[in-house]
């Protein structure tokens, strides 16, 4: 009679663990869908299931040998704080697997996509990724290292197992893709804005925030370039980093100019400049400003001193 019980129990217990990971918060990767530049599109979603997620952590795999990195875009991402954006590959690796780490966060939680439309919860995207294929054949995109964390004040951590989409890549299409690099025209109507902010939520960092009109111009992606010169023109090109918003600068102490550059679709650019501050805060112009304003002055005293003295 007792082993009958610990045996019911046992099945009990694995029947609960059973439903408990089925209905469990998961991150994936949603099916691939081919885009008009012949690249192949991935969308890395998250399902809050009955839980409220504020904290996202995680890799994303993928196998060299098939696919050349083209671009990821964060527009529209459930992730408002980025603490490391996924960005493309650039160094030489001798695996043949790549890997992009992101993490970000998500002030207030995410439980899910609402609307009227629908009376259930969907999972949100994180980004979206287009790989270019090599060649045909069977491959995979995978996510590991995954590490949720609940918003419940108490930092409680959720279990995610690794997760893998299987992928078969027809032969390439000789579709010659479009080269972002090569952006040759600057055109002069208000596309975008960049503002910088003193984030709290990152202890209080200043962010550069882009904003977007993609409705008018497609924004391929942004770059950006802290220097010591006022003329983006005068910056070299290699400055120049991709960059997603929200942008944590690197000189925290705002004594550098910041240079937001948009690169769109067409290949014509555009470029906001965030002047630098002095460490009260200041304008650096107005500083300069102010400081000739004080050398003018001490001038015209001294010439008072001296036709006093001498008259």
């Amino acid at each position: 009679m007792r082993l009958r019980n610990i045996f019911l129990c046992s099945i009990g217990s694995l029947l609960v663990s059973q439903t408990l990971c089925l209905y469990a918060a998961s991150l994936y990767v949603q099916e691939a869908t081919s885009t008009h530049s012949g690249a192949v599109a991935f969308t890395i979603m998250l399902d809050a299931s009955d839980d409220s997620i504020n904290t996202v952590s995680a890799k994303l795999l993928y196998q060299d040998e098939f696919f050349t990195p083209y671009r990821i875009s964060t527009y529209d991402s459930v992730i408002s704080m980025w603490i490391t954006p996924p960005q493309l590959p650039t160094a030489f690796l001798f695996s043949n697997e790549r890997s992009i780490p992101f993490e970000g966060l998500i002030p207030g939680g995410f439980s899910g996509i609402r609307s009227p439309f629908y009376s259930e919860q969907r999972p949100g995207k994180l980004f979206h990724i287009e790989l270019i294929p090599k060649k045909e054949g069977e491959t995979s995109i995978g996510l590991s290292d995954i590490v949720l964390y609940k918003n419940d004040g108490l930092g409680t951590s959720i279990h995610v197992e690794p997760s893998t989409l299987s992928v078969h890549l027809p032969k390439p299409s000789n579709r010659t893709l479009p080269i972002s690099s090569l952006a040759h025209q600057k055109i002069t109507s208000n596309t975008f804005t960049a503002n910088i902010i003193e984030e709290s939520v990152m202890s209080n960092l200043w962010m550069v925030i882009f904003n977007e009109d993609t409705s008018s111009h497609p924004i391929h992606h942004f770059e950006v370039a802290e220097s010591s010169t006022a003329n983006p023109n005068q910056v070299i090109a290699e400055d120049f980093k991709i960059a997603t918003s929200p942008y944590m600068i690197l000189n925290q102490e705002r004594n550098r100019y910041i240079h937001v550059k948009a690169l769109y679709e067409d290949g014509t650019f555009d470029i906001r400049t965030i002047p630098p501050v002095d460490s009260r805060g200041q304008s650096s112009s107005f500083a300069s400003i102010l400081y000739g304003s004080l050398a003018i002055l001490l001038l015209l005293i001294s010439w008072y001193v001296f036709h006093k003295k001498f008259s």
